[in-house]
């Protein structure tokens, strides 16, 4: 399974019911609210073994499931 698919297992059905393919923002969409927000974060950090810090938490690292991939990648590499 491919990390944007990991992602997007995270979020189940949702997305295909609501057809937000890998750009899309999960914000305008309403797929993502605060609460889902924390539910992300603990996921991402278990399944990709990376810390995400109060700093990270910008909008811009998780509007989209490609944003959420390239930040994880970029935590990774780092």
């Amino acid at each position: 399974m491919s990390s944007k698919e990991t992602i997007r297992s995270f979020f189940g059905p949702e997305l295909e019911n609501n057809r937000v393919e890998n750009g899309d923002s999960l914000l305008m969409a309403g797929i993502i609210d605060s609460l889902k927000m924390m539910d992300l974060i603990t996921f991402l950090e278990k399944e990709f073994d990376v810390s995400i810090g109060d700093d990270e938490l910008m909008p811009e690292n998780f509007d989209s499931i490609e944003a959420i991939d390239a930040f994880i990648l970029e935590k990774k590499a780092a």
